[in-house]
């Protein structure tokens, strides 16, 4: 079995043996070895046999159990500081109180055992479940998709290359980002790097190959989408973009159910749809003007 087919009761067992071998691994590293003065492997033994509940108590409460790891994000890496931490901070008590208040064990563990059970146990925790997303994330589609560059390194971006690299339903490779952002260019999104501006898609678009263009940008007006869309069409590729929010919220469409651009110009340039319909040649645009803040139907159903 992968990491990224472990479900969360493999995790608990996982996280049981872990937590369980750290008390005795911290104290090795304490005493350079095995050779530990008399009493110290009781003491490592009632700290594991009182810690470990507390710390799997807290893993349950903060939802550690119920996540889907292999889709895991930083509000999971989060969840697991806080556990993790959460578990250091109650289990000092008992460690430095297991000889003197309850008195079970002949010697307290030492501060420096305790900030190292601290650090393992937050490894313990973290190295499975990173482990099962990373693998995750690794995985890649076996027949490439359709060549493409996508205009907006942002969220959207980000969102349209992760899941090129990981839905086994996408028909499209990320080859490039363009964005007008200087402070973008030349940097990685999803290893992906920002090739340029959107000046030059033409260029891009015949080194990469790309056959299509899908604009990331739902923030984007209809001026600066015609531009990304005369662009693409000199150099010969077609324009799509991401699905409405709405409709992803809704689940009637996924993300990598890609769509024709469809574009109402504002009030300030020619009021005029563009829409890019796939067709037999290639991309085809037509071009309907209309009255001021007036939409018709779109062609062909978009």
């Amino acid at each position: 079995m992968t990491l990224s087919r472990l479900r969360n009761r493999h995790f608990l067992l996982l996280d049981a043996v872990g937590l369980a071998i750290v008390p005795y691994a911290v104290l090795f590293l304490r005493f350079e070895g095995t050779t530990w003065p008399t009493g110290y492997f009781e003491t490592a033994t009632w700290f594991a046999f009182l810690s470990l509940p507390v710390r799997l108590v807290i893993a349950w409460y903060t939802g550690l159990y119920r996540y889907l790891w292999r889709h895991a994000s930083v509000v999971e890496l989060e969840r697991i500081l806080f556990a993790g931490l959460s578990a250091a901070f109650v289990n000092f008590f008992i460690g430095v109180g297991i000889a003197e208040f309850l008195g079970v064990a002949p010697y307290r563990m030492p501060y420096s055992a305790l900030a190292l059970d601290a650090m393992f146990a937050l490894a313990v925790l973290a190295a499975p479940r990173l482990g099962a997303r990373f693998m995750q994330a690794r995985r890649r589609r076996i027949v490439d998709g359709t060549r493409t560059i996508v205009v907006g390194a942002g969220t959207a971006g980000q969102l349209i290359a992760r899941e090129a690299l990981t839905n086994e339903k996408a028909t499209f490779q990320i080859v490039a980002f363009v964005d007008d952002d200087p402070r973008k260019l030349g940097q990685l999104l999803n290893g992906i790097r920002v090739e340029g501006r959107i000046d030059d898609l033409p260029r891009l678009i015949r080194q990469t190959a790309a056959q299509e263009v899908l604009i990331a940008m739902p923030s984007g007006r209809g001026a600066l989408i015609r531009r990304v869309v005369e662009l693409a069409q000199t150099a010969g590729a077609k324009t799509r973009t991401l699905p409405s929010l709405s409709d992803l919220v809704a689940g009637r469409i996924e993300v990598t159910t890609l769509r024709p651009v469809e574009i109402l110009l504002d009030e300030a340039s020619l009021p005029a749809r563009i829409a890019a319909l796939d067709t037999s040649a290639g991309i085809a645009i037509s071009l309907a003007v209309m009255g001021p803040n007036r939409r018709t139907t779109p062609p062909c159903g978009l």
